[in-house]
């Protein structure tokens, strides 16, 4: 068994659900990252992990919440076991997160990733591009998370599906709630940000404006002492605010049953 035969081997044993290997120059968006974090990079390994049908599905958001950090925390442990096996081996890997370090450059207060892992996936034959601009799995649609790492090991990339997972339905883009799937993958990312980022940095930042502007303390004591508060104390301490899920749950592509995640309000 060669070098890329026993680290996928590793990786299942580990706990992911697939493991794909692409170039680095297949990032072509990523190669200035790629190399500050490793000149000498030659292999991204992607990782995905499933979320829970079952969490998806539930009508409380915190459960929602909570399957996600769980699939983030499971594939940091994968990646970070991984990395130290190649480590060990001679070579030189590093796990990447999934979503940061954020670019807080002025103007740029968003997540900003230092490696786009859905197209990392989408190049190592995880997923194909869905309407709704995620990678979709043709075992678990798109309700998948994904993160990896790199590598110095020269390993043999996957070849990328031939073939995409999405259908012919429009579910996931007639069921967004902020209306920001326009359909071919096309993304206003602004209302979804908005949406599903409800009490991340924007939130947080409005919070400390709207007391700084009270006038007195009995406004400021409203702000203070408000659900968006406790909301944003929430996600402080859970590290995730998401707060839709809609574009992967309606998705029937690797549903086990037809009617999990029919109601994602």
């Amino acid at each position: 068994m060669d070098l890329t035969e026993r680290l996928k081997t590793k990786a299942l044993e580990f706990g992911a659900a697939e493991v794909g290997i692409c170039s680095p120059l297949a990032l072509p968006h990523n190669l200035a990252s790629l190399s500050r974090m490793l000149p000498e990079c030659r292999s991204v390994v992607c990782i995905m992990f499933p979320h829970s049908e079952t969490a998806l599905a539930a009508p409380d958001i915190y459960l929602k919440q909570y399957d996600t950090v769980f699939c983030y925390s499971e594939l940091a442990r994968i990646s970070h076991q991984l990395a130290r096996s190649l480590e060990a081996q001679g070579y030189h890997a590093v796990a990447v997160p999934a979503f940061i370090p954020l670019d807080m450059s002025d103007g740029k207060t968003g997540m900003v990733g230092a490696i786009d892992w859905k197209q990392a996936a989408i190049e190592s034959g995880l997923g194909g591009w869905g309407k709704s601009g995620l990678a979709v799995s043709p075992r678990f649609g798109p309700r998948i998370r994904l993160g990896g790492l790199i590598t110095t090991a020269d390993l043999k990339p996957d070849e990328k599906l031939d073939f995409s997972p999405c259908g012919d339905c429009r579910l996931c883009i007639d069921s967004c709630p902020a209306g920001a799937l326009l359909g071919d993958g096309q993304i206003d990312k602004k209302l979804c940000g908005e949406h599903i980022f409800a009490y991340g940095l924007r939130a947080f930042t409005r919070l400390l404006m709207d007391v700084a502007t009270a006038g007195n303390e009995a406004k400021a004591k409203e702000v203070v002492y408000s659900y968006r508060t406790r909301e944003l104390w929430q996600a402080l301490e859970t590290g995730n605010y998401y707060y839709c899920w809609i574009c992967q749950s309606s998705c029937p592509v690797g549903r086990r049953d037809a009617s999990v995640g029919a109601d994602n309000t």
